[in-house]
C-alpha cells in the first residue's frame, strides 16, 4: 500500500514527534510503501532530523513512485479532508493488523491457506503479511454473528474524529454463499442482511460462488477417500458438486422428491437412484475431515483451477487473492 505523507506535516507546528512514529512504522521492514514530495521538505528541519536510513528509504520510494507512476491509496496531511488521516488517526489505523474474518477459523483457514500455497507469486504479499502478524484470520461464526463484530469495531472508534467510522477499518470479509443452486438467492437469510451491511460500510468483503469452501475441493485428493458416499459425489457434474450439501446431503431423502427438485431448482434430476440413496445420507464428520484435506498434495493450482473453470467467476480463486492484497 502506498501512503502519502503530505509536505504540511514536516512543519515544527505540526505533530513531529507523531510523525516519526507514523514513518517508523509504515516503513519497519518495509510494511508499506510511503511518498513525500522531497521537493518541497527536504530543507525543512523535520526532515533533515531524521535518520539517514530513514531519508535513504524516502529517497528511494520517490524515485519509484515517480518511474513507476504508483497509485496512492491512502493520505495523511495536517488538513482536515474526506478520506485523508491527521497524523494520530493514520497510527491508529495503521497498528491495527488486517483482518480476514471467516465463519469458522479452525477449519475455513486450510481453504484460504491451499489458495495462497499454490498461487505463490500472486500471494508473496500475503504470506509475508502474515509472517509479520500484519495479517491474521479472525473468527466470527455465523452471518449474523459477522455483523455483531463489525458494530463492535466500528463503536470502538467512537473517540476519533470521522463521522464514517468505516474509514478505520481493516478487515474483509470471506465467507460462503449457503446457495442450493446457482440462481439461488439470500432472501430472508442472514446472508442478505450481512451482505447489505457490507456495502452500506463500503467493507470489501468475498462471498464465494459455490455453496461452501468445501466445495472447492478438487477430485483428485478426493478420490482417496474412498467411501461409497464420496464416489457417489464424485459421479455429480461439476455445477452439481458445486452446490452439494456434504454434511446434510439431500435435504429431502424421497428419490426425485418434489420438494428437494423445487429447493434445488432441478439441479440434481438426472442423478441415479443409486447415487441417490447414498448422497442423501449425508457425513455428519465433513467439517472436520474434509478442510483438512486442502493440505494433501493432490491439491494443485492446476486442479483449484479445474474446479472453478466453468464458474460464471471462472477466475473467483485470484479475486480472492487481488482483494485481500488491495488492503495491505
Amino acid at each position: 500500500m502506498w501512503v502519502e505523507l503530505k509536505s504540511n506535516l514536516f512543519s515544527e507546528e505540526a505533530n513531529p514527534e507523531g510523525l516519526v512514529l507514523l514513518l517508523n512504522l509504515l516503513i519497519y521492514k518495509r510494511q508499506h510503501e510511503v511518498f513525500v514530495e522531497l521537493t518541497e521538505v527536504r530543507e525543512t528541519l523535520v526532515y533533515q532530523s531524521l535518520l539517514s536510513s530513514q531519508k535513504k528509504i524516502l529517497e528511494e520510494l520517490y524515485t519509484r513512485l515517480i518511474n513507476d507512476s504508483a497509485k496512492i491509496n491512502k493520505v495523511v496531511s495536517i488538513v482536515e479532508e474526506q478520506d485523508v488521516f491527521n497524523v494520530d488517526e493514520a497510527i491508529l489505523y495503521f497498528k491495527q493488523p488486517v483482518l480476514i474474518v471467516l465463519e469458522n477459523i479452525f477449519y475455513d483457514a486450510f481453504f484460504l491457506d491451499a489458495i495462497f500455497k499454490n498461487y505463490k507469486k500472486k500471494s508473496k504479499k500475503i504470506k509475508r503479511h502474515f509472517e509479520h502478524r500484519w495479517l491474521k484470520y479472525e473468527n466470527a461464526g455465523g452471518a449474523g454473528n459477522i455483523i455483531h463484530l463489525i458494530n463492535s469495531y466500528l463503536k470502538s472508534f467512537n473517540s476519533l474524529p470521522k463521522s464514517n467510522k468505516e474509514e478505520y477499518i481493516r478487515i474483509i470479509v470471506i465467507r460462503d454463499s449457503d446457495k442450493k443452486h446457482s440462481d439461488d438467492t439470500y432472501k430472508n437469510d442472514d446472508v442478505e442482511k450481512l451482505v447489505k451491511t457490507l456495502n452500506t460500510s463500503a467493507i470489501p468483503y468475498h462471498i464465494l460462488e459455490k455453496r461452501e469452501m468445501e466445495n472447492y475441493l478438487p477430485d483428485e485428493v478426493l478420490k482417496n477417500i474412498g467411501t461409497d458416499y464420496i464416489d457417489s459425489y464424485l459421479k455429480l457434474s461439476g455445477v452439481q458438486k458445486d452446490y452439494f450439501d456434504f454434511e446434510k446431503g439431500f435435504e429431502d431423502k424421497g428419490y426425485q422428491d418434489s420438494k428437494i427438485t423445487a429447493k434445488t431448482n432441478g439441479l440434481y434430476n438426472d442423478v441415479a437412484e443409486k447415487e441417490w440413496k447414498v448422497l442423501r445420507l449425508g457425513m455428519n464428520d465433513s467439517k472436520t475431515i474434509l478442510p483438512r484435506l486442502f493440505e494433501k498434495p493432490e491439491v494443485t493450482r492446476e486442479a483449484l483451477e479445474k474446479r472453478v473453470e466453468h464458474q460464471n467467476q471462472s477466475k473467483e480463486l485470484e479475486e480472492i487473492i487481488n482483494k485481500i492484497n488491495k488492503l495491505l
